[in-house]
Formats: C-alpha cells, structure tokens, sequence
C-alpha cells in the first residue's frame, strides 16, 4: 500500500460528522486521530475531476485549525472544499481489533527479518570494502525494523547499492530476495484488507473552504460561526460534533434534508446511502 499520494488531491465534499477514530496506517502503524467525516462528491487533480457518483466516496479528513480558521459555519450536509494527500488506510473499532493487526505485523515482521538475515549470512564478499562492517550494519537496520517498524525501503535501497559493483547474477538475486520479501509484506495488506473498512484519509489538511448551502438553508438554519479560538478547548470536537447534529435536527424538524435516505435506500445497490460511519463495511470503500 502506498504510503500516501504523490501529489495533493482538492476535494468537493459534504460535511457528515467530527469524530475521533482509529486508522491503521500504511506502514501498519495504529493512530487515532480526529477526523472530519466528509462524502466527498469528486476529487480533483492536476485539472483532472474525477467523478465518484453515487454513493460519494466517504473520506475522512484528519482535523486541524484550517477547518476553524476558514470563515463560514459548519453545518449538517453543508458543502466544504480542502486539498490535502489522500491515504488508504483500514479503520479500527477495538483493542481485539488492534491486538490482531499487531500479532499479524509482528508475525510478517519477524518472517522478513529472518528471511533477510538468512540470505545475508549466506552470502560471502570479501572483495566488497568493509564487507563484515557492511554486514553488521545492515543487521542492526533489519533489527529495528522487526522491533519497532522501521520502514524496509531504506534496507532494501541499501542492498541493492552494496551489490551495485558485484556483477549482474549478484544483482539478479537481490532483486529477486526483495521482491519475495515484498510479496509478503503485500500478504499482510490483503490480510487486513479482508478484514478492515477501507477509507481515503486526508492528511496535512489545508485552503479549507466553507460554501453556503445555496438553498433556503442558508436563511432557516441558525450556525455557529468558526471560531480559531475553539481549538484551544479540550473539548472541541465534541462541541462540533454536537453543532452538527444540531443542524441535521433542524433540517429534519424543518423538513429540508439534505437527500431523502429512505428514497435512496430503494435504489439500486450502487444507489444506497453511505452518509452513515457504519454503512462503511457495507461498501468497504477504498479499492485497490
């Protein structure tokens, strides 16, 4: 799984909810973050939409001070704009569910390092400069990658440099171990895969852009103006998740929702509310 997109995505999306949720990352690391929950209606990159259709993609965009210091209001299913990196990332419940993905990573961590160990004591080139040093080295870095995670990128770059000058049947066979030992660690993903929802993550956030709802909303409904200063509470993703709810019960009360659930949910499959955290096992959203 890329580590996240090598550009910055712009997204148009509709605002859904603020939580605090658990993320497996790419590099298999757990994070809890707090979150924006948007359904994001296309991306856009480098001038190029991309249409999502329905159902919009859900993705959560990790919450920062843009979201508050970018003048407007929040509201239930009001239109947002933001660019950040796009990750695909699993979404977590539980302590079962984080002590699954720390047994299944340290079970894959501790077959590649002995996998990588093994092949190095295999291996014999004293015409190589500071061979035994070299060796040493690169068995310290395949330790702390089994120990706390540390990415393989960087061992995997530096053996194909060791092996640089000793000759092309030396080269073919690194390449060959590497691309054995990635094949595992893409095992790991699938594993995940089957067994996570699958979400876009928005990360380093930034030229949040608040719209109006460009309806009879804009007038009915009574917002709560962003405020920078809310940052500084503990508590503020709480007192935002409770301006949104307060917004969708007035849009209820008034009868001015957004879309019609109950319409959408006699669609076709393709065509069934996703505006509801968890409806996402449902779609496992993310793709491939």
């Amino acid at each position: 799984m890329a580590i996240r997109s090598r550009g910055r995505y712009w997204l148009q999306a509709r605002i859904i909810d603020v939580q605090r949720l658990g993320f497996i990352l790419p590099d298999g690391r757990f994070q809890e973050l707090n979150v924006m929950i948007v359904g994001a209606l296309n991306f856009v990159r480098v001038g190029t939409h991309i249409p999502l259709g329905w159902p919009p993609q859900t993705v959560f965009a990790e919450f920062n001070a843009e979201f508050l210091r970018a003048p407007g209001q929040m509201g239930y299913a009001k239109p947002i704009a933001m660019d950040g990196f796009l990750v695909r990332a699993y979404l977590v419940e539980g302590w079962r569910d984080r002590e699954f993905v720390q047994q299944s990573q340290a079970k894959v961590q501790q077959l590649v390092s002995d996998n990588l160990k093994a092949w190095l004591d295999g291996e014999h080139h004293p015409k190589i400069p500071n061979w035994a040093n070299q060796v040493s080295s690169l068995q310290q870095a395949i330790d702390a990658y089994r120990q706390k995670g540390i990415g393989l990128e960087p061992i995997f770059a530096r053996l194909e440099k060791l092996f640089a000058h000793a000759g092309k049947r030396q080269q073919q066979r690194v390449k060959k171990m590497i691309t054995h030992n990635w094949r595992l660690i893409a095992a790991f993903d699938r594993k995940l895969a089957a067994r996570f929802p699958t979400g876009y993550l928005l990360r380093e956030v930034r030229h949040v852009t608040h719209f109006m709802y460009g309806d009879e909303r804009d007038l009915a409904l009574k917002l709560v103006s962003n405020d920078p200063g809310l940052m500084k509470q503990a508590d503020y993703l709480t007192q935002i998740h409770q301006q949104l709810a307060d917004s969708k019960a007035q849009q209820v009360t008034l009868g001015l929702p957004f879309y019609n659930p109950h319409w959408l949910a006699t669609q076709l499959e393709f065509h069934r509310a996703v505006w509801k955290l968890d409806q996402l096992k449902e779609f496992h959203l993310g793709g491939n």
